[in-house]
C-alpha cells in the first residue's frame, strides 16, 4: 500500500469508523442482526434435513 493510501486510511477513514461503531443505535441493529442470523441458521437445519429425499 501506498504512503498516501495508508495515511488517508489513518486520518480520515479509521476516525470516522471507529465514532460509528460506537454509535449505540448501530450497536443495537448489529447485535440484534447477529441474534437473528444465529436463530434462523440453527431453525433452517430441520428444513434442509426434512427435505432431504429419503424414502421412509
Amino acid at each position: 500500500m501506498t504512503k498516501e493510501k495508508h495515511s488517508f486510511l489513518n486520518d480520515k477513514v479509521i476516525p470516522f469508523a471507529s465514532k460509528l461503531s460506537q454509535n449505540k443505535g448501530l450497536m443495537a441493529i448489529r447485535d440484534g442482526m447477529g441474534f437473528a442470523i444465529t436463530l434462523i441458521i440453527i431453525g433452517s437445519i430441520p428444513l434442509i434435513i426434512n427435505s432431504l429425499p429419503i424414502d421412509g
